[in-house]
């Protein structure tokens, strides 16, 4: 049995890689940069190096398109965004392999946090008050109107980039203009300005099977980077029936098949959820699952296969899960900033340093120590860039697994009188030793 994961510059490609060998896959481990620190887990049986998902993503496709069709795979496991420009090959690709892709139309229109905003006011699911300004003199105009606090979110972003919380009026109109610089944003991507909700996070990271929920872990962020809100480095299973009623009701109105992760604030003065962000892809979220007693992986495969699904049980709450170099970070940043007082950021570092024994690690494994390795090596080489790119540190991290929309478009566009790939257009594949 032989099963291909993509997307190896995150927990969810790393889990499925490992998963996968537990199950007695022989598994490919194919990505596009050398330090993909998924390609390193004892479980990979051959790795494989693509073309720039980033620069040429058509040519990404036709290498791994290739791959499949010569490989004999049972299942091809898409762990990030690279399932944003496959889904445009859904038919060649489910002709030589077992794997659950979604039309692209509905894959952006859930990752773009405006059309995912009127998505869920459609279907009866709460969101923040949003502004999504069509010109620069507009966003000038919802700045000088809107009640503070407000957070300028880029329309589709992840890991927390282009996130700012802005508090004080006099500075929206500068951090506004530098997420569009540092971002290299155009008129037709200018952020949104969102009114901020008093309360806390929680995240539910789901699989569905034709606009039904099969099994959901609802998690709460213990911590976050940054602080203030963004991407979590620890988190903790928690029960959350009325998340998991709204998750359906949205999950049932596209009819979604997949993964899927969505993002809630709860208001603290009434209870009530509003769903912030969308996911359409899976995420660590299938590390909290797994920790909490779904295998989440398992069901997508009897997705795959074409089996009608029943409901798994509800995740176990309590678990912890870590991405342990960010948790890390989170620790080291509690002595240089607020805003929280001194006293308590002490008493922070406190529970964190208690908690070590009881969090179970996204990516360092004792039984599989090469990986976080390799993420260490990686981690060195693009916290040098830094110091010389505009490009956000959230951004970095998952750069080689990101997509240039604007130029995928492009030479889409291109191409788009031979809407399928022509197996003589496809070179040689590059191949690591392992």
């Amino acid at each position: 049995m032989k099963a291909l994961v993509t997307g190896l510059f995150t927990q969810a490609g790393l889990f499925a890689v490992r998963r996968f060998g537990e199950l007695g896959f022989k598994v490919t481990a194919v990505d596009n940069h050398p330090l993909a620190f998924g390609l390193y887990s004892r479980y990979v049986e051959r790795r494989v190096i693509l073309p720039s998902l980033r620069e040429d993503p058509l040519r990404y496709a036709r290498y791994l398109i290739k791959e499949l069709e010569e490989g004999g795979y049972e299942y091809y496991f898409p762990a990030f965004e690279e399932s944003f420009v496959l889904s445009d090959f859904r038919s060649r690709i489910e002709a030589c392999t077992r794997t659950v892709l979604q039309p692209r139309g509905d894959i952006l229109r859930l990752h773009d946090k405006n059309s995912m905003r009127l998505v869920a006011e459609a279907c009866g699911v709460r969101t923040p008050e949003t502004f999504a300004p069509r010109s620069l003199e507009e966003a000038r105009s919802i700045s000088r109107e809107i009640d503070f606090p407000v957070y300028i979110k880029m329309r589709k972003s992840r890991n927390s980039t282009g996130l700012r919380l802005v508090d004080d009026p006099a500075k929206i109109w500068e951090t506004y203009e530098d997420v569009i610089h540092r971002n290299e944003l155009d008129d037709s991507q200018l952020p949104l300005v969102q009114r901020r909700i008093q309360g806390p996070e929680v995240v539910l990271s789901l699989l569905a099977q034709e606009g039904r929920i099969v099994g959901a872990a609802p998690y709460r962020g213990i911590r976050s980077i940054p602080r203030s809100g963004g991407t979590t480095t620890c988190r903790q299973a928690i029960s959350a029936p009325r998340i998991e009623g709204q998750a359906a009701q949205l999950v049932s109105h596209v009819g979604w098949t997949g993964f899927m992760g969505m993002d809630f604030i709860i208001d603290d003065r009434t209870q009530t959820p509003y769903l912030i962000d969308c996911n359409p892809r899976a995420s660590v979220g299938i590390n909290v699952a797994k920790a909490s007693g779904l295998d989440l992986l398992q069901a997508w495969m009897r997705i795959a296969d074409g089996e009608v699904v029943s409901a798994l049980p509800p995740a176990t709450a309590g678990s912890k899960t870590a991405t342990e170099f960010a948790d890390v970070i989170w620790y080291f940043d509690t002595f240089i900033k607020g805003p929280q007082p001194w006293a308590e950021r002490a008493q922070m570092r406190k529970r964190w340093r208690c908690e070590q024994k009881e969090v179970e690690y996204d990516i360092f494994s004792r039984k599989d120590f090469l990986p976080m390795l390799v993420l260490l090596v990686f981690l060195f080489v693009q916290t040098l860039k830094l110091l010389w790119t505009k490009t956000e540190a959230s951004e970095l991290f998952l750069y080689y697994n990101l997509v240039d929309e604007q130029q995928y478009l492009r030479k889409r566009t291109e191409v788009s009188r031979r809407p399928q790939l022509q197996s003589a257009e496809i070179s040689t594949v590059g191949e690591l030793p392992v």
